[in-house]
């Protein structure tokens, strides 16, 4: 009886991942397909060096993750809810302004970056870059929104917010992707429209599931100062860039 007990739990737990991770593979995957059949290999190079870049952000959360879990998990277990509150939101905004230095410090020198890691001839995709360079920002927070879900054994909100908005990105996607001419007109946006969409599905996405996180436990959620730390690092980086040229020269 223990142990159907514990196999009942864990097939509860772990089969809504099932048809989730189908519905992953196939949103990574009509993403690049379509970029390669309306962007070409060009573009497909662009924005695959633009996800290889900006996925360095994500080395911080990698190394807080397993512990952010097991930490939310004894205090969930415990009942210990004032506890969670406080690390989720400390580490939330900890990840956050990490993120946003890192942005802070690289998307001014984009062009610099491309010459110097992929060479002149990928130069025409910083724009995608520096786009793309925002998009682990958010990441980051949606991988600790999915470890504060799967700790307190919300698996099923989380993967339905996940699944809508992967819907949703797919036709984001088609729209940004294809031609004017097409059956149904697209924008023609290559690299530069897929990585635009990706940034803003997912700064949609972590909100909401910020956001229904809050409603659940019932604490007051902000998210103004997602808008003023990213803007502040932005613009320092911006500033120091122009105080680096104008004394060294371009």
């Amino acid at each position: 009886d223990y142990f159907a007990k514990i196999f009942k739990m864990f097939a509860a737990y772990c089969l809504p991942f099932i048809p989730y991770g189908c519905l992953s593979f196939m949103h990574d995957f009509g993403d690049r397909f379509m970029l390669q059949k309306w962007g070409g290999s060009v573009e497909q190079s662009y924005f695959a060096a633009a996800m290889q870049i900006s996925g360095v952000v994500l080395l911080i959360t990698t190394a807080i993750l397993r512990i952010f879990w097991k930490e939310i998990a004894e205090a969930n277990k415990s009942g210990d809810l004032d506890y969670v509150r406080f690390l989720y939101l400390k580490t939330f905004r900890l990840v956050y302004f990490a993120g946003c230095s890192f942005v802070g410090l690289l998307v001014p020198w984009t062009d610099e970056i491309v010459y110097l890691l992929l060479g002149e001839e990928y130069v025409d995709g910083s724009i995608a870059l520096m786009i793309m360079l925002f998009y682990p920002v958010h990441q980051a927070l949606g991988q600790i929104n999915a470890a504060m879900y799967y700790a307190t054994e919300n698996v099923v909100p989380h993967i339905a917010i996940g699944s809508f908005f992967m819907l949703l990105g797919l036709g984001a996607s088609y729209f940004a992707l294809a031609p004017q001419d097409a059956y149904i007109p697209g924008m023609s946006l290559g690299a530069s429209g897929l990585a635009v969409k990706m940034v803003l599905i997912q700064v949609i996405c972590v909100n909401v599931s910020s956001l229904f996180l809050a409603y659940k436990f019932k604490w007051k959620y902000q998210f103004s100062f997602q808008f003023s730390t990213l803007g502040f690092f932005v613009g320092a980086g911006f500033i120091v860039h122009y105080l680096c040229v104008l004394v060294l020269g371009s």
